[in-house]
């Protein structure tokens, strides 16, 4: 609760774009994304999505253009977690 509720406001308060939470357990990446204002949103919006490690993640500053294969992840460094 301590990166969604205060994390996540302090962030976007510093001017953070773009906020990732990683549960390795749930093997899961929640990506946040910050839309800047608008004309219709004068305080911008936000965007949040949930992947599984199973999918690549695409990195939002970047415009998506590069991703991220946790599962890739998980699988070379296993070994650091199956003591």
């Amino acid at each position: 609760m301590k990166d969604i509720l205060i994390k996540m406001q302090k962030y976007h308060s510093a001017g953070v774009r773009e906020y990732w939470m990683v549960d390795p357990d749930a093997e899961t990446v929640t990506r946040i994304l910050y839309m800047p204002p608008t004309e219709d949103l004068p305080d911008g919006d936000m965007k949040m999505e949930i992947y599984p490690f199973s999918t690549s993640v695409p990195v939002g500053i970047f415009n998506d253009e590069c991703v991220i294969d946790f599962n890739e992840i998980r699988e070379r460094y296993a070994f650091m977690f199956n003591e």
